[in-house]
């Protein structure tokens, strides 16, 4: 395997795309807040902390996100980061993507 092909599965694995406010959960819910400092076009990203509304549970908060960017110290969220209530985010954005 060529060293670029290797490079490219690396990033692939490791690049997640952000969450954003009103991006979906496994469970049906939404994202319901998000940063007021880092947004992507008028969009709030999500970080560890916000809510998350879920019709299986409840109201809910995020509670996993990437150490590589973060909010004032607050990791932001990322596809596929999980939710106090056991489901996870799924990033419809398009726009960053972090580790």
């Amino acid at each position: 395997m060529d060293s670029l092909l290797r490079y490219t599965i690396l990033v692939l694995n490791v690049m997640k795309k952000l969450a954003y406010e009103g991006d979906s959960t496994s469970h049906g819910g939404k994202i319901l807040t998000g940063s007021d400092r880092v947004k992507i076009k008028g969009r709030r990203a999500a970080r560890i902390g916000d809510r998350v509304s879920c019709p299986l549970h409840g109201e809910n908060e995020i509670v996993e996100g990437g150490t590589s960017m973060t909010d004032a110290g607050t990791p932001l969220s990322r596809d596929g980061d999980k939710t106090q209530c056991g489901s996870f985010l799924i990033a419809a954005s398009e726009g960053a993507t972090v580790r």
